[in-house]
C-alpha cells in the first residue's frame, strides 16, 4: 500500500467521523428541543395517534345488524327460515343481530326506532309452504341511509336464496375463486389503511417541522453552509424524523390492538420493509413542503391535506371501486391505481392475511424513486433558498 493511499484512507475514516458526529449533534439538538416544546410534541408526536383514535372509534360499528323478527308463524319451515337468519356469518361476524322474535315488541322496538329495520314472518308462511303457495315476508326499514337499506335487502334476499335453495335446490354457487385464502376482516382493511396512514403522515409532519423549525430559529443557513454541506442535515432530520415517528407508530398500533383488533405480530420483516419505504416516502414528502414553506404552520396544514388524500385514496380502494359507478369516485379509483402506495398498502393486507405471497417489487421501486425524487427537489430548494434569496 502506497503511502498517498494510506493517507486517503485516513482521510475517508476521519470525513465519516467528521460526518457522523454532525448528524449525531444535529439528532441530540432535535430531539432535546421537541421533548421541550410541547407544541412541537403535539404535531409531531400527538397528532396522528390522536386521529386514529378517534377514527378507530368510528369504525367501531359492528358488521353486525341490529334487527328485530316479528315470527307470527310457528312450524318447521319457519323453524328452517328462522334459523338461516340467526346463523349467517362471515369473517366479521354473525349477519344479523336478532334482538327479539316476538311480535308485539317487535313492532313497538321498531316503532321507537330502537332498531333499523324489521323482517315479519306472516301468520301464514308455514302453511302457504304447505298448500304450495308462495309465501310472503315482510321487511320493514327506517331508509335514512342508502346504504344501509341495501344492506338489508340483500341479507334478506340471502336468507330466502338459502331457505329456497334447501327447499328445492336448483342452483348452487361455490365461490372457490377467491383472491385470497381468506376474507379480511373490515376492521383489519381499515387498520392497515390507518396504519398506512400514521406512517406516512408522522414522517412527512416529523421532518418538514424539523426542517422549517431550523429555519424559524434563523439556524437552517448555519447548519446548512457547514463544510459537509446539506448531507449531514438531511441525514440527520431523517433519523430524528424516523424515531419520532417509531414511536407514533407504537402508540397507534398499541391503540388499534385495543379497538380494531390488529397486533403487533402482523409486522413481520417484509410489511416493516414496506413501512419503511413509505417512511422514505413521507420523509422526501415532508422535506420539499418543509424546504418550501419554510413555516411550521402552513407545512403541517399543507401536509395534513396530502395525507387525508393518501389515506382516502390509496387506503380505501375497495371502497372507491364499490362506489365507482358514479364520475368522481370512479376518477378517483382510476387515479388510486397509478399511485404506488395503493399498491404497497394492499401488498401489506395480503401478506397479512397470506404471509408467503411475497413483496410487490413494482410499486415498491416506483415509491423508492418518487421518494428519492423528492429529496432532490427538497436539497434544490433549500440550495435556492439560501444561496440565491437568503432567509
Amino acid at each position: 500500500m502506497s503511502f498517498w493511499n494510506l493517507l486517503e484512507k485516513i482521510y475517508a475514516i476521519d470525513n465519516f467521523n467528521f460526518m457522523w458526529n454532525a448528524i449525531k449533534a444535529l439528532f441530540i439538538k432535535d430531539i432535546k428541543i421537541t421533548l421541550r416544546n410541547r407544541a412541537l410534541l403535539v404535531a409531531s408526536i400527538l397528532i396522528p395517534v390522536v386521529f386514529i383514535f378517534l377514527y378507530s372509534l368510528v369504525v367501531q360499528i359492528s358488521a353486525t345488524t341490529p334487527i328485530v323478527i316479528a315470527r307470527e308463524s310457528q312450524g318447521s319451515h319457519s323453524n328452517s327460515f328462522v334459523k338461516i337468519l340467526t346463523e349467517m356469518s362471515s369473517v366479521d361476524g354473525p349477519y344479523f343481530e336478532i334482538q327479539t322474535f316476538d311480535s308485539a315488541v317487535a313492532f313497538e322496538k321498531y316503532k321507537q326506532k330502537k332498531v333499523g329495520a324489521l323482517i315479519e314472518i306472516p301468520s301464514s308462511f308455514d302453511s302457504d309452504i304447505a298448500q304450495g303457495l308462495k309465501p310472503k315476508v315482510n321487511l320493514y326499514i327506517h331508509n335514512i341511509n342508502s346504504d344501509s337499506t341495501k344492506n338489508y335487502q340483500l341479507r334478506l334476499s340471502h336468507t330466502i336464496y338459502a331457505f329456497q335453495n334447501d327447499l328445492q335446490p336448483e342452483i348452487s354457487i361455490i365461490e372457490s375463486y377467491s383472491k385470497f385464502p381468506q376474507d379480511i376482516p373490515v376492521k383489519l382493511y381499515v387498520a392497515i389503511a390507518l396504519l398506512m396512514f400514521t406512517v406516512i403522515y408522522a414522517s412527512m409532519v416529523n421532518t418538514g417541522i424539523l426542517i422549517t423549525r431550523e429555519w424559524e430559529e434563523r439556524t437552517g443557513k448555519e447548519i446548512s453552509l457547514t463544510p459537509k454541506g446539506f448531507l449531514p442535515f438531511v441525514v440527520g432530520k431523517w433519523i430524528t424524523a424516523f424515531v419520532q415517528t417509531i414511536i407514533s407508530t407504537v402508540l397507534v398500533c398499541i391503540i388499534m390492538y385495543f379497538t380494531l383488533g390488529f397486533s403487533f405480530a402482523y409486522i413481520t420483516p417484509a410489511v416493516f420493509l414496506i413501512l419503511l419505504v413509505m417512511f422514505l416516502f413521507g420523509a422526501s414528502l415532508g422535506a420539499w413542503i418543509g424546504s418550501y414553506f419554510r413555516k411550521t404552520v402552513p407545512m403541517v396544514s399543507f401536509s395534513g391535506v396530502i395525507c387525508l388524500f393518501i389515506f382516502l385514496i390509496c387506503g380505501n380502494e375497495s371502497a372507491l371501486r364499490g362506489m365507482a359507478d358514479s364520475s368522481l369516485p370512479k376518477v378517483l379509483w382510476e387515479i388510486s391505481k397509478y399511485i404506488p402506495i395503493s399498491h404497497i398498502t394492499e401488498n401489506i393486507r395480503q401478506l397479512i392475511v397470506f404471509p408467503d405471497s411475497g413483496i410487490y417489487w413494482a410499486p415498491v421501486f416506483w415509491t423508492v424513486l418518487i421518494s428519492i425524487c423528492f429529496a432532490f427537489i427538497s436539497i434544490r430548494q433549500l440550495k435556492k433558498v439560501i444561496y440565491q434569496h437568503g432567509q
